[in-house]
């Protein structure tokens, strides 16, 4: 997998893909890196988890910076990715459960 090459500070762009990067376990390694220039994250068909058609998805998300090697998410318990602009100021947090 690419998690595995990137570096710690590394940027992992996404885009029109047909599953949510923030549905792997692998994403607590990172933070969501917002543009406000960004309209969405691509124009293919989108899944959730099961691989349900997701006809709400909505999301922007597509850059993801490494912010840590080792994921210490637990399966099952809610979470939060850091969502920050394009300087690396911190302006916010997705929290959801999975």
């Amino acid at each position: 997998m690419l998690d595995a090459t990137l570096k710690v500070g590394g940027v992992l762009i996404i885009h029109n893909t047909n599953f949510n990067f923030l549905d792997l376990l692998v994403s607590d390694k990172y933070e969501v890196i917002f543009l406000p220039s960004m309209t969405n994250s691509g124009e293919v068909k989108r899944f959730n988890n099961q691989n349900i058609v997701s006809k709400r998805y909505g999301g922007t998300d597509c850059i993801y910076r490494k912010i840590k090697d080792v994921s210490d998410r637990t399966p099952g318990l809610a979470r939060n990715i850091p969502v920050c602009d394009d300087t690396g100021r911190r302006i916010g947090v997705v929290s959801f459960s999975s």
